[in-house]
């Protein structure tokens, strides 16, 4: 993909979620970030025993709001047109819900328009609800169910959101 740029900074990714960069910003993301936050049960297996050795500069951060972290997010790319994207919520992010859902809306077409994506697609764990309503609110579709896909062994749902 000649000319694609595959970095974003704190910043840039800022700006395109209309966030204020004071009381909610962001950081570039840290796989000791999740450690930090107060996870569900649900989402603990994923994310403990994670490297997050798939995670690369300028494609992942972490979400905060007067000091709190609440939200590590970002995605990686499959290939050429197609991402995988990820998200780990602190217990509390329904707090504030607002400001993340609507940021997160702008931070999907972000990402698609500058890697001139036609398809995003995320991995929900099927015992999850919360997860399930919230990735259909970001306007993905559910595609299918992924048995035994978890590190828990647990089935997932895959979503996808065309452009």
């Amino acid at each position: 993909m000649p000319g694609l740029i595959l970095m974003f900074s704190p910043r840039q990714v800022e700006k395109a979620m209309g966030l204020d960069g004071i009381s909610n910003r962001l950081l570039e993301f840290s796989p000791h970030h999740p450690r930090l936050m107060n996870l569900r049960e649900i989402d603990r297996p994923v994310f403990e025993g994670n490297n997050f050795e798939f995670v690369k500069e300028g494609q992942a951060w972490t979400g905060i709001s007067k000091d709190k972290l609440y939200v590590c997010f970002g995605f990686h790319l499959l290939w050429t047109g197609v991402a995988e994207a990820w998200l780990i919520p602190d217990r509390d992010l329904g707090k504030k819900r607002h400001v993340w859902h609507r940021a997160s809306l702008k931070w999907f077409d972000f990402i698609a328009k500058e890697l001139l994506l036609w398809r995003f697609q995320a991995h929900v764990c099927s015992e999850n609800p919360l997860a399930d309503r919230w990735i259909s609110s970001v306007l993905f579709k559910k595609e299918g169910l992924c048995q035994r896909y978890g590190p828990d062994s647990r089935d997932y749902a895959i979503y996808g959101r065309l452009f």
